[in-house]
């Protein structure tokens, strides 16, 4: 069995556009893990979350602490590794996990972590471990960072934009249907990351009609290109339930 994974960062950010996303996310009937930023997540977006959770396949996954960026050069953001050490990493991990807390009553996936911009050090790691996370969840550009990884579990993702206009969105499309099809056919699984900020517009201006018409194709092609392989839609927790031998 092949297996397929969504998620949407930034939750906390742009509450509007992540409420639309949700609701073309559901009609989809997709299951989703939200990445959140806890320093910015309501509490009103967490019990909305929370009672969606009773009835749909939504799960919540930690998602740095502020998503601040300690990068003062043109070189790549980070909040946590680059020049950061293990003291104000584990700090920021310990209130990052203790305001999911509050916010979820522990009704989240406290063992994942997903650092902003995908970025870690040592350090990280290492106060990843004194802190009970078991699995990091980056993009597909870091994943020969595996080895260096003490043998944690692994979460790699394809990224998908929404934001770009046309001609260049029509174009990118079957990029992504041929690097989504190449990995399914070889890989074990394949995870696509979304990020709701992309949808800039609202539900009653032609931009946002535009961005919710995208949207909906993208899902729907996502759901063809599954079916055509027989791959089964899971959240990231199910997928580390389910086959945790192959997410290394």
């Amino acid at each position: 069995m092949v297996y397929v994974f969504l998620r949407d960062n930034d939750v906390g950010w742009d509450d509007q556009a992540f409420f639309r996303f949700h609701s073309m996310v559901k009609e989809a009937n997709l299951p989703m893990t939200y990445a959140v930023i806890p320093a910015h997540t309501t509490q009103a977006t967490a019990d909305f979350l929370l009672d969606e959770q009773e009835e749909y396949p939504v799960e919540s996954v930690l998602h740095g602490w502020t998503h601040q960026n300690y990068q003062k050069d043109i070189l790549s953001k980070y909040e946590f590794g680059g020049h950061r050490g293990f003291d104000e990493q584990y700090q920021d991990l310990q209130i990052s996990r203790q305001r999911m807390d509050a916010l979820f009553g522990k009704r989240y996936v406290r063992n994942v972590f997903v650092p902003p911009w995908h970025q870690f050090n040592a350090d990280t790691l290492k106060a990843l471990h004194a802190l009970d996370f078991d699995t990091l969840a980056l993009s597909t550009a870091e994943k020969t960072t595996v080895d260096a990884m003490e043998n944690k579990p692994l979460l790699s993702l394809i990224h998908v934009f929404l934001w770009l206009a046309d001609p260049g969105f029509q174009q990118l499309v079957p990029v992504w249907l041929k690097e989504i099809e190449r990995t399914i056919t070889t890989q074990p699984y394949v995870g696509l990351l979304f990020h709701h900020s992309d949808l800039v517009g609202s539900h009653h201006d032609p931009r946002g009609e535009v961005e919710s018409r995208r949207c909906k194709y993208v899902l729907k092609l996502l759901k063809a290109v599954a079916a055509k392989h027989r791959a089964q839609f899971v959240t990231q927790s199910e997928l580390l339930k389910v086959a945790p031998e192959v997410v290394q």
